[in-house]
């Protein structure tokens, strides 16, 4: 499996904090591993994988009809039994494909992974602004959390996923509710 990107870094993070920190005292005060978790965590949220740069393939079960939901993927190859198949893809208006057709006459044969898509996984090929601004106010939470200074602060303390978060003024708070809000706004439905 591809190597997950991170969808913030520690230097926006501490923009948006407005700390006035530099060098190797950003890695010690924003580590890599809470930015990881809340990538995670954005993608555990919208029951998908929000960016990814890397091809994979991924293997599916032939079901003997036309049609195959799939986990979202750029720029799909399909392959049904080692044969390349032209598809039609779906949805047609976005970047992604999370539904492939066989072209008229064919079926994806019954069968255990014998049907691959090769793609880029995600529903875009760039981090989303809006999904960058998200988890760097999810970082900015456990920053906060983690830092002393805050203790007398505390405006409001979350749980997200594993992790504790604390939100020292009204703004903060205010952007962890829209930070909730965007990441929903991508949320994936089960049809």
């Amino acid at each position: 499996m591809n190597e997950k990107p991170y969808y913030t870094t520690p230097e926006a993070v501490i923009a948006y904090l407005g700390l006035d920190i530099s060098g190797s005292d950003i890695e010690e005060a924003i580590p890599d591993f809470w930015i990881y978790a809340m990538s995670e965590y954005a993608d555990q949220q919208t029951n998908r994988i929000l960016f990814r740069e890397e091809p994979t393939t991924i293997l599916y079960d032939g079901d003997g009809t036309n049609l195959l939901v799939i986990k979202d993927v750029l720029d799909p190859v399909v392959e049904v039994d080692g044969v390349a198949r032209t598809t039609y893809n779906y949805p047609t208006n976005k970047e992604y494909t999370s539904r492939i057709v066989l072209e008229e006459g064919y079926r994806f044969t019954k069968g255990k992974q014998n049907v691959s898509v090769t793609g880029v996984p995600g529903i875009s090929l760039y981090l989303k602004d809006d999904i960058q601004m998200a988890v760097t106010i999810l970082v900015a939470g456990l920053y906060n959390n983690a830092n002393p200074d805050n203790e007398n602060q505390v405006l409001a303390s979350e749980r997200i996923g594993n992790y504790q978060a604390t939100f020292v003024t009204k703004k903060q708070l205010t952007d962890y509710e829209s930070a909730k809000a965007i990441l929903s706004s991508y949320k994936r439905i089960a049809l």
